[in-house]
Order: C-alpha cells, then sequence, then structure tokens
C-alpha cells in the first residue's frame, strides 16, 4: 500500500512497477541495447560439444550403394506392376 506522504510528492516505492514506469524502462533498455551488443561480460560460455567422427564410405561405394537401393526399387515397382496386370487380365468365374 502507498502511503499518503509519497502520493504528495509525486514518488513510488521501489517495489510498486506503475505501467509508465515499465514502459520507461523498457523503452532506455531497448535504446541502450545496441552499446551493449560487444559486452561480453554478461554473457554466458558457449557450452563445448563432444566431436564423433564416424567413417563415411568412399565416392565410389557410395555410388554403388545408391545404385543397388534404385535397383531393388525398380525391381519391387516392375513386380508390383506385373502382378497388377496380371490381376486384371484374369477372367473372372461366372
Amino acid at each position: 500500500m502507498v502511503d499518503s506522504e509519497s502520493m504528495h510528492n509525486g514518488s513510488t516505492p521501489s517495489s510498486e512497477t506503475t505501467p509508465l514506469r515499465a514502459f520507461v524502462k523498457g523503452i532506455l533498455k531497448g535504446m541502450a541495447a545496441p552499446l551493449s551488443l560487444y559486452h561480453r561480460a554478461d554473457m554466458e560460455p558457449l557450452p563445448e560439444f563432444k566431436k564423433v567422427f564416424r567413417e563415411q564410405p568412399s565416392d565410389e561405394e557410395a555410388l554403388a550403394n545408391d545404385w543397388k537401393v534404385i535397383g531393388g526399387d525398380l525391381r519391387a515397382a516392375m513386380l508390383h506392376y506385373e502382378q497388377d496386370d496380371n490381376a486384371q487380365q484374369t477372367p473372372e468365374a461366372a
């Protein structure tokens, strides 16, 4: 609760925040932000990450594996097409 003396002299207790006081504080912080752009005292250190190295196949091995996968996909598509085509050509018993 605000006492009558602080109301008469226009000051507010430091624990009470008014919308105007919050607005002014935000404006001042916003204007000061570019000045603190390179200030490093407040910054937390960046975390260190463990680097993981894994063995990668050579270009020739990678291409060969890719073509094996493509060949398998084509083979599966051709079998699926043949099965659909055969199912459509089979006459139904009436």
